[in-house]
């Protein structure tokens, strides 16, 4: 098999017939070539892609040519990103957002059960105004927020009750911009 630090087994059934079963971790695009004492067989090589997620393939392998089946994992939590703008110093008054990444256990991309996946994001602080979360598609979602004051943000996502990476953390606020119509003056 042609595909980057193979893990499989082969079996074979007796019968002119062989199973191959086989891991790959990282997603993308493959080319399997099978091969008979030295000779390619009927169907070999064929292209394969591996989608994002814990995947295992399987072969079946006979005079008839090559059958393939899969299946791919779901969301691993501690695997899982969030990126963007919004965790990088926002200022009092104006709405932020950043993005949730839905990844496998291999840090792959996934979309896999991604409506089963809503993070729950919480701000441990009643210092933000009108957070919201919206799905954006292929395991990605969007969360919008604005900070009311400048006192720091304390910000956690969970994913089936589990912290994604590098969460819990602490975001910094930076002031707003002064409104001569909306500041007050205390003289005392």
């Amino acid at each position: 098999m042609a595909v980057p630090n193979p893990q499989y087994h082969v079996i074979d059934h007796c019968n002119g017939a062989y199973s191959i079963k086989f891991q790959e971790n990282t997603a993308g695009f493959y080319v399997v070539s099978i091969k008979q004492r030295g000779v390619e067989i009927k169907g070999s090589p064929f292209n394969i892609r591996i989608i994002p997620g814990t995947f295992t393939g399987f072969l079946a392998v006979s005079l008839y040519g090559i059958f393939m089946t899969c299946c791919s994992g779901a969301v691993y939590p501690r695997e899982c990103t969030a990126a963007g703008e919004g965790l990088e110093e926002p200022q009092v008054g104006k709405e932020k957002s950043f993005v949730i990444s839905l990844r496998d256990k291999f840090g792959n991309m996934t979309a896999l059960d991604a409506e089963k996946s809503l993070p729950l994001v919480k701000f441990t602080n009643d210092n933000v105004f009108n957070p919201h979360t919206t799905y954006l598609g292929h395991g990605k979602y969007n969360v919008k927020y604005t900070p009311l004051s400048v006192d720091p943000v304390r910000l956690a996502i969970f994913i089936h009750n589990s912290l994604i990476k590098e969460f819990p953390r602490n975001i910094n606020v930076k002031p707003g911009v002064t409104n001569a119509l909306m500041s007050a003056i205390n003289l005392t």
